[in-house]
């Protein structure tokens, strides 16, 4: 939905390249993350981070205890966001799909910000994919259909029936 400012073009909306994140995205979407993994166990989560993301020792997160004895992750959180919010444009979308494999969050809930953002890839059955070959998401040849059952996102704009061999593949700019 375009606000005021953006109807009357006060503000410009950001040109998207495929190598760049605007930070109305990044903001976006790690709000999607911080209301997603609010519910889930944080140990777990920071542990597969850790190890598998950040590849650093599993020892160096900040785990604070109070004195009930609850462990307070808020300092690992600051970490987590700060790799996010700093890091380059393709460090987004790891932690994205980082997370969706760990179930931390829905796909869903991704597609509806990258699409409202108009960013450049969509994720396909929890990975962020960078080229729409629409073959290789489907193995019944309907490729049309494969998409609509795995994602929220509007590929019907992104597809176009190719004359030649009865595929679809990615229109044409």
């Amino acid at each position: 939905m375009k606000l005021f400012s953006e109807r009357n073009e006060y503000v410009k909306e950001a040109i998207h390249l495929p190598e760049a994140v605007t930070s109305a995205l990044r903001n976006r979407l790690w709000n999607v993350i911080e209301m997603s993994v609010q519910s889930k166990d944080f140990g777990k989560i920071t542990i597969a981070m850790w190890h598998h993301l950040y590849k650093l020792p599993i020892s160096s997160r900040v785990e604070v205890t109070d004195f009930m004895g609850h462990i307070d992750w808020s300092r690992t959180w600051v970490f987590i966001q700060r790799q996010f919010m700093g890091g380059p444009w393709h460090s987004v979308y790891d932690h994205l799909e980082f997370l969706m494999q760990l179930d931390g969050v829905d796909e869903t809930d991704i597609n509806r910000e990258l699409e409202a953002e108009a960013a450049p890839y969509p994720v396909v059955v929890n990975k962020v994919v960078a080229s729409l070959h629409a073959a290789s998401f489907t193995n019944s040849g309907s490729a049309r259909s494969g998409l609509s059952q795995t994602s929220s996102f509007n590929f019907q704009s992104l597809v176009a029936p190719d004359q030649r061999s009865g595929q679809r593949c990615l229109a044409a700019s």
